[in-house]
């Protein structure tokens, strides 16, 4: 194969590269939005996991029992902070 050719053939070799790492990072932008529940599903699972076991050696309670407990506080919780906010941002502009 001569020295053009092969010139040649890695340029079209680049050039699928390239657009194939296109494909790839446009699909995944595209599919963001179904996967990002399922990505913070996990890294909270991962974060309660350990509370959970410790729970569950100290206290000898159900894991079912303990997991409903922790995702009705983190509920709880995350629905308090944002009904503060809202009320902050009420009463700032109310004053």
């Amino acid at each position: 194969m001569s020295e053009n050719a092969k010139k040649k053939l890695n340029f079209i070799i680049d050039v699928v590269y390239v657009v194939v790492i296109i494909g790839v990072i446009y699909c995944a932008y595209r599919i963001m939005g179904l996967i990002i529940p399922f990505i913070i599903a996990l890294a909270l699972v991962a974060l309660f996991q350990p509370v959970i076991n410790f729970i569950h050696r100290k206290l000898k309670i159900n894991q079912k029992i303990i997991s409903a407990a922790v995702v009705a506080l983190l509920y709880i919780g995350a629905g308090s902070l944002i009904f503060w906010l809202v009320m902050q941002i009420y009463l700032l502009y109310i004053q």
